[in-house]
């Protein structure tokens, strides 16, 4: 059986770029076997899976500490030595017929080292919208450098969005939609209808997220429509906007109306009792979460600074600039027209396995 090496951005951690290395390997663990490179040393959410479909996990890590100091050394060392330690697990363990990058603007250190071991195949997947504007002179001249050596070394360059894309490649790129869950989303409700709008966000807690405008948009709705619920579902980083997000709740007197729960959450399930998904984020390179409720027949209500590629046609873009009370009154009218029942989408192109498919062409490219 012929043989992947991917290459992660840290490590498996439950995270939308893993979630796309994890569906790669389902639906074509048949095939390749797949072996993967991490760089940190922690066992994280999907270790274990991975190498239940009997591939094997390297490790390049050289510091525990996670201080500024100490990351920025480390980002060096897997610059200079990590090459080295890279081709070593090539040779060692080739011969490869493709190796798959997601480590984004650390690429090319891998990238360079399959070109080294003459691998024919060297694919270059971009999961993030790239911005370093605000980024010192020298270190914009860096990132240019290795934009430039992604390019000239990979053999394809994709990603999730034209947005994402573009802040990377400017040109000759593949948009691959990122895959969502078909297993675990799947709409058995559609036509259901409810008698109040019942909202629901995911998203790590967080300023991006932009979680407060998701209350002071269901603080308008429960105005109109007193028994609405709203369901932030996400990860605390232990920052204050958590704190934030429960000091809102309580000013606008809703405490009851609104339901903070973990990541971990039974996010179908929830999404299954929700007529209405709010993800006003302040940038996105992509939104998987779109792609899940709509799978789960939800109608969603998004910024529009989020790429256009997550849209079945279930998505109504509106800007995070207007008030939360335009956003309100656009959803209140939809629900007075069809009651949040939820509809049918056809979401064929964003299956695993028709995402699986378009990468597999380019590992014989």
């Amino acid at each position: 059986m012929e043989k992947i090496l991917l290459v992660a951005q840290e490590g498996l951690n439950k995270g939308g770029v893993q979630t796309v290395i994890m569906s790669i390997v389902k639906n074509l663990h048949h095939k390749y076997k797949f072996d993967i490179i991490l760089f940190t040393n922690e066992v994280r959410y999907y270790d274990n899976e991975f190498e239940s479909f009997g591939g094997k996990i390297f490790r390049i890590s050289f510091f525990k500490s996670r201080n500024v100091f100490m990351r920025r050394i480390e980002k060096f060392l897997r610059k200079t030595l990590g090459y080295f330690m890279i081709k070593r697990i090539i040779k060692k363990n080739g011969p490869y017929k493709a190796v798959h990058c997601h480590n984004s603007i650390e690429s090319p250190t891998a990238l360079a080292a399959a070109k080294a071991c003459n691998i024919r195949s060297r694919v270059n997947q971009i999961h993030v919208v790239f911005n370093d504007s605000g980024a010192s002179a020298y270190l914009r001249k860096q990132h240019a450098i290795s934009k430039y050596k992604m390019k000239s070394l990979a053999t394809a360059c994709i990603g999730c969005s034209d947005l994402a894309c573009k802040s990377f490649f400017s040109s000759d790129y593949k948009v691959i939609l990122n895959p969502y869950d078909d297993g675990k989303f799947q709409a058995n409700g559609i036509g259901m209808k409810f008698d109040s709008p019942q909202l629901i966000q995911v998203g790590n807690f967080s300023n991006l997220k932009n979680q407060l405008f998701s209350i002071n948009v269901f603080h308008e709705i429960q105005k109109i429509y007193p028994n609405s619920q709203l369901t932030v579902v996400g990860h605390d980083d232990g920052g204050r906007y958590l704190q934030r997000m429960e000091e809102l709740i309580s000013k606008l007197n809703i405490k009851d109306k609104v339901s903070i729960l973990p990541a971990d959450s039974d996010i179908p399930r929830l999404m299954q009792c929700a007529s209405y998904l709010l993800m006003p984020s302040r940038t996105e390179s992509f939104g998987i979460v779109l792609v899940e409720a709509q799978a789960m027949g939800l109608m969603c209500y998004a910024s529009d600074v989020i790429p256009k590629e997550p849209n079945a046609g279930g998505c109504m873009f509106r800007s995070i600039n207007e008030e939360p009370k335009i956003w309100a009154q656009h959803i209140i009218a939809n629900f007075r027209r069809t009651k949040g029942f939820h509809q049918s989408y056809n979401m064929d192109s964003y299956k695993g396995k028709e995402i699986a498919n378009q990468i597999e062409k380019l590992y014989t490219l």
